[in-house]
């Protein structure tokens, strides 16, 4: 363990003999951090993985340069089939040490196989077209959808959980039980896999809390037969045996045995017909939904494209009327009332109209007057405006809800084009919601805009880890 402020190997003093620095709190950091870590390795070799990355987390938060439990978060984010926050945390690794470093290596084998991350890629798109299907309650579709997730991606640990759900929506609980038996291979501590197990032994009566139900107890078959089956043919007496009766014998027990057969496998071969019939009937009724599902998604993609020409249509009719110049007109018209208002403006409100107003219209079509009071009454909100969409953005980032942080720090960044950090959030974004050609773009342009700043120089790191894709 290195000292914080000099470098120099510390001892066991809580000082630091060169420096004289106090390292006696800094120490139980590093050991806190390396404990967690410890803690998390032993759970991920048991593959209770959620329960690791909860401890990895928190090893992170002690000390963010602890490159080895950044590297093993990533390993176990590769496991559950999340490459995308497998490839940051080792980017984020390579940063904080550049040299000897594993996730060099990790990133290396990714970036060599690029027909690997195309798969990663699709499945990824596909994943979210999935949710969007779930929120719209297409959920065929989504099962349609989610399977071949899952057949590009066979580790996907989210598109196995989805598939169960929608297993369990259905009420197919054999189906059900498979997919999350999967789940539970791959992790054995996820809550909400184990919570879906628990619903569905309920509902097929797996659940190892009820008492077993009393089996009867059955007569011995011989007992049976002698008792209820039909009656034993008497034997010969002693000196009256002949071939003729040896032969009658055999062929009666070589009847009574295939009598005795046919009534103990009839209810077996029932069974078994019964279950041929189920299972035909299962895959045409999976047949005929899949049908229906493709037949739904087509009658949808006819209706978006009728109405995408709809719209071309009216935006036409309305361009050769002049409608279009006259919006334009009346967004700006209405921006500047409230500007005129003083101390009493929203400049929200202003930023609404602005935002209405087509940027291609002001460039190349709009008159000098109205490009001068564009820019005076933009600029006048502009920093104002810009830091609420930044906050607002940098906010749903943190919440995860990264399209509408994409959205807000678009308009950060429209407002105030200088604000690299919005453009760097923006980026990670798009990374984050899969969009992988738009990252790219916006971390070219942190490049371009500010060179020769360490945010330009992590934005070509997470452009090297991206690769082609």
């Amino acid at each position: 363990m290195q000292c914080y402020k000099c470098g120099v190997e510390l001892s066991e003093k809580d000082f630091c003999t060169a420096c004289g620095a106090d390292v006696a709190r800094y120490k139980k950091i590093i050991y806190t951090s390396n404990r967690l870590y410890n803690q998390g390795l032993e759970k991920a070799k048991v593959r209770d993985l959620t329960g690791a990355i909860n401890d990895l987390r928190q090893s992170l938060k002690f000390n963010k340069l602890n490159t080895q439990a950044r590297n093993l978060l990533g390993l176990i984010y590769y496991e559950l089939g999340d490459v995308v926050e497998a490839l940051t945390e080792w980017v984020i690794s390579k940063n904080y040490q550049d040299s000897k470093n594993l996730a060099t290596d990790y990133i290396g084998m990714m970036q060599a196989n690029q027909a690997s991350l195309e798969v990663i890629n699709q499945a990824i798109v596909k994943y979210n077209q999935t949710l969007n299907y779930c929120h719209q309650n297409s959920l065929d579709m989504a099962k349609i959808q989610v399977k071949k997730v899952i057949k590009l991606n066979p580790k996907f640990y989210k598109g196995h959980l989805l598939l169960t759900l929608l297993y369990l929506h259905d009420q197919e609980y054999n189906k059900a039980l498979k997919e999350v038996e999967i789940c539970r291979k791959i992790d054995t501590g996820n809550l909400i896999a184990n919570r879906y197990y628990k619903e569905i032994s309920e509902a097929l009566g797996l659940d190892d809390n009820k008492p077993a139900k009393k089996v009867q107890q059955t007569a011995p078959v011989d007992d049976y037969w002698l008792n209820q089956g039909p009656p034993l043919a008497a034997l010969p007496e002693p000196g009256n045996s002949s071939i003729l009766s040896t032969i009658v014998y055999i062929l009666l027990g070589l009847v009574v045995g295939l009598a005795i057969g046919w009534f103990l496998l009839g209810p077996i071969r029932v069974r078994m017909n019964k279950a041929g019939v189920e299972e035909e009937m299962a895959q045409v009724r999976d047949q005929l939904s899949a049908k229906s599902a493709e037949l739904e998604e087509l009658t949808q993609t006819n209706d978006s494209l009728n109405a995408e020409i709809n719209n071309l249509n009216a935006l036409v009719a309305e361009y050769e009327q002049g409608a279009g110049t006259n919006e334009a007109v009346n967004n700006l018209m209405y921006a500047a009332i409230e500007y005129s208002k003083g101390e009493a403006r929203d400049p929200m409100v202003i930023a609404d109209y602005i935002g209405k107003i087509d940027p291609e219209y002001v460039m190349n079509e709009a008159s000098e007057a109205y490009v001068s009071l564009y820019n005076t009454v933009k600029g006048t909100v502009g920093n104002t405006v810009a830091t609420n969409y930044y906050n607002t953005g940098m906010e749903a980032y943190r919440n995860a809800d990264y399209p509408t942080a994409i959205e807000n720090l678009n308009n950060a960044i429209f407002y105030d084009p200088s604000n690299s950090e919005a453009l760097y959030a923006l980026a990670v974004c798009y990374v984050e919601n899969g969009d992988v050609v738009k990252a790219k773009e916006c971390f070219t342009q942190v490049i371009a805009l500010f060179p020769d700043t360490e945010r330009a120089a992590k934005a070509q790191n997470y452009i090297d880890s991206l690769g082609d894709i």
